[in-house]
């Protein structure tokens, strides 16, 4: 009992009143306590004691005695007044309905899967609906997770309550300081940190995946171990990647080079934007045709024409057809000309 109280951090100095004595009681799990009183004048003892009910808080039982004499002459006093309010507490009316014999407790944390230790003993893993728990005694309750504080708290329970636990368990961190080359791209697990020089970087406690990308670079990977209370380190120096690979790809897939490269905002603009020039060559060279062809039917009406109004007639229409015929021609030639460029500016960019 004096263990549960100084866990409870109470203090039993100056706890006179019945209300002190129904915390104590609440505190210790117990149904009935006894408190009281014992004074002094000269040699006379005078002892007030009383038995009191915890849940409803009066007294069920008070008894008071005098003595005159020495002070262990109190023994035999105490010994009889214990008997008598042992009577006169076993002589309260019992409740209507069964007292329960048991507790129960939920237990939930966030983040769940946390062991759930009852006494020492493993009784599963957070969330737990209900488990059964001995009332009147103290309890250790301990949750246990990897990479979190390991919480542990003592109560006690009281018959037929149901107690929820919900509770919010802290991360273990520690610190990762990286070193290298300088404008490098930090990710962890997935996550972009920022670009090298840089801070060191607060992690929780475990293994975590480390990418170090730079253009025109090998990209760095390892695994960090993260321990509590020991800061880790990483040193690195990023391998160049050789030009020729870049010069290749580019040169039959222009912006390949550039994102073999790591330059992907540059690949990208190169890759689209040559396949929508070559996609607008095409649709001219396909307007050309169509244009050529009707102008090589208009020429063989102009030709087969007799009659003068025909043949008048006929030539004005060869003559417009040959004009959209030759601008079509123009146009293409022009869509090819830059789809060239493109394709040129495309190789230097990557080769220099």
């Amino acid at each position: 009992m004096e263990q549960i109280l100084l866990e409870q951090d109470f203090q039993m100095t100056g706890c006179t009143s019945n209300e002190c004595a129904v915390e104590v009681g609440q505190l210790l799990g117990v149904t009935t306590i006894v408190a009281g009183s014992i004074g002094r004048v000269g040699l006379t003892f005078t002892i007030d004691v009383r038995t009191i009910d915890v849940e409803s808080g009066r007294i069920t039982g008070s008894l008071k005695r005098d003595f005159r004499g020495e002070i262990d002459g109190l023994l035999d006093i105490m010994t009889d007044l214990a008997n008598e309010l042992a009577g006169t507490a076993m002589a309260v009316p019992a409740p209507s309905e069964p007292v329960p014999r048991v507790a129960t407790m939920a237990v939930e944390s966030r983040p769940p899967g946390a062991v759930i230790l009852l006494d020492g003993d493993a009784i599963g893993f957070t969330p737990l609906d209900e488990a059964e728990i001995e009332p009147g005694r103290p309890h250790n309750l301990t949750l246990s997770l990897s990479g979190y504080e390991q919480l542990d708290t003592i109560f006690i329970a009281q018959a037929g309550q149901n107690y929820q636990w919900n509770v919010s368990l802290k991360q273990l961190t520690n610190w990762l300081s990286i070193q290298g080359d300088a404008g490098s791209r930090v990710i962890i697990d997935g996550q972009y940190y920022g670009k090298l020089p840089m801070d060191r970087v607060l992690l929780p406690t475990g293994e975590h995946n480390l990418f170090i990308r730079k253009p025109e670079y090998y990209t760095y990977r390892d695994k960090v171990l993260i321990q509590q209370e020991q800061e880790a380190a990483v040193n690195f120096s990023l391998r160049k990647k050789p030009k020729l690979p870049a010069l290749a790809f580019s040169t039959v897939i222009p912006g390949s080079g550039q994102l073999y490269q790591g330059h992907t905002g540059k690949g990208l603009l190169f890759l689209i934007g040559v396949v929508g020039v070559a996609y607008y060559a095409y649709d001219c060279q396909s307007e050309f045709i169509e244009d050529y062809d009707l102008f090589k039917t208009r020429r063989t009406e102009y030709r087969d024409a007799d009659e003068l109004d025909d043949i008048e007639a006929a030539k004005i229409l060869m003559e417009e057809s040959y004009n959209i015929m030759k601008d079509s021609e123009q146009l293409r030639d022009v869509m090819f000309g830059v789809l060239g460029g493109a394709w040129f500016i495309n190789i230097v960019d990557v080769t220099f």
